[in-house]
Order: structure tokens, then C-alpha cells, then sequence
């Protein structure tokens, strides 16, 4: 597992050890613990770029909603290329959902909470 550090106002922060909001997955974990998930899994595609903080702020804000209800995987950097051939995946940011193994949805592009919570509503609703 990768730890993910950011600096903001001066003062670093890890991610992982501050909620456990976002664990980060490689391509060896995959059909584990997003495959054989009984919970619905969201997977966010993501490069660790300028804008990854701000992915990440919305990631915890979707958090505090969907803590109880979804599992929350970052894919890792290095096998990021690799997924996004494999799934077909054309850019990035993109969140995946899976339910029972089978991709359910996927939302590309920039997001804010809002959207995202939208987004994981819809797709979780029976």
C-alpha cells in the first residue's frame, strides 16, 4: 500500500493515517478487493498531478456520505496506464463503480462533491 502525502497550509498531512478515507490498490490486489468486494466499490483513476489535492478534498467530502455503504480504492500510480487499457478507460479523473465485480458506472472528468454524491446516488439506488 502507497501512503499519500500533501502539504497544505505548510503543515503535511497524511491522508491515509489522518481517516483511511482513500487506500491505494495495485493490479495484484485488483480482483480482490475490487472483484470479490461484497460492498460496492468506488475506484478512482487518478494522476498524482497539481490537482490530485483537490480530488482527493472531494474524495473525503463523499466520505462522511458513503463511509458505511462503499469502499473507496485508489489505483496506484504505476498501474494506472495498465487498468485504463485494459478498461477502456479514456482520461483522467475517473471513478469507476463496481457492485459484485461488474463495473455498474463510471463518471469522467472533473468532479466537485456534489456531482460525485449525485453520481453514487443514482448508481446506488435500487
Amino acid at each position: 500500500m502507497v501512503k499519500m502525502m500533501f502539504v497544505e497550509n505548510n503543515t503535511e498531512k497524511n491522508l491515509l493515517d489522518k481517516n483511511e478515507v482513500v487506500l491505494s490498490i495495485g493490479l495484484n490486489e485488483f480482483e480482490e478487493k475490487v472483484f470479490k468486494e461484497i460492498k460496492p466499490v468506488l475506484l478512482l483513476c487518478i494522476q498524482q498531478d497539481p490537482e490530485f489535492q483537490n480530488h482527493l478534498r472531494v474524495i473525503e467530502d463523499i466520505y462522511r456520505t458513503f463511509a458505511e455503504r462503499v469502499r473507496i480504492y485508489l489505483l496506484e500510480e504505476d498501474a494506472l496506464r495498465i487498468f485504463m487499457e485494459k478498461f477502456a478507460v479514456k482520461g483522467t479523473p475517473t471513478f469507476l463503480l463496481f457492485i459484485n465485480g461488474n463495473e455498474k458506472g463510471r463518471l469522467l472528468g472533473q468532479t466537485d462533491s456534489e456531482e460525485l454524491n449525485h453520481f453514487l446516488s443514482r448508481m446506488l439506488s435500487p
